[in-house]
């Protein structure tokens, strides 16, 4: 009888912690999303853009499309299927630019995944996947280290498309660049082309 007591009491404390953590990820998801869109002068969507029209965490109406994602541990597995979405609801909300912020919280590490457009200088391409990739928090910052302009995007990375992979085929391109970087050039693009 006691042990049975002891469980219960276990399982309702678990529970508790359960709820409790789920709360805190809720509430620190609300405070990026809002910080994210002030950044870019954004409004945050409604349930996490969770409504019939909806999609994104916070959007620019005809300008931007905002997705949030953040991770305590020190990776985070980017899928392609994240990002076609959030380009798809891009298209659909008027042709909107889609930009995916992940932020590694325990690194204090923001970092905004964008397509490639020609007219941004960047390294070479580096890496690519078929469906996912694997960013860790402590790569970047070595990224970071190495950069030899500062401001410019970290990392070049491509995703192939399902199918068969052709030579003539090129991934499908993303840089990644610092939260505050990308600010800094998307502010610069904005005052060149009236984005």
């Amino acid at each position: 009888m006691q042990f049975a007591v002891y469980l219960y009491s276990l399982i309702l404390r678990l529970r508790i912690w359960i709820m409790n953590e789920i709360r805190k990820r809720k509430k620190y998801s609300q405070r990026q999303e809002k910080k994210a869109a002030a950044d870019l002068g954004a409004r945050v969507e409604a349930n996490s853009g969770a409504t019939k029209f909806g999609g994104a965490d916070a959007r620019l109406v005809d300008k931007l499309r905002i997705e949030c994602k953040f991770t305590e541990q020190a990776t985070y597995t980017l899928q392609l299927d994240d990002l076609n979405k959030l380009r798809d609801q891009a298209i659909i909300g008027g042709l909107e630019y889609p930009v995916f912020q992940l932020e590694f919280k325990k690194q204090k590490l923001v970092l905004a995944i964008v397509p490639y457009e020609k007219h941004w200088d960047v390294k070479p391409f580096s890496g690519t996947s078929r469906r996912s990739m694997t960013l860790a928090a402590k790569y970047i910052k070595s990224l970071i280290a190495l950069q030899e302009n500062p401001g410019d995007a970290i990392e070049k990375i491509g995703f192939w498309e399902d199918g068969p992979i052709d030579i003539d085929v090129k991934p499908r391109q993303f840089l990644i660049f610092l939260w505050d970087d990308f600010l800094t050039k998307r502010a610069i693009d904005d005052s060149t082309d009236g984005r």
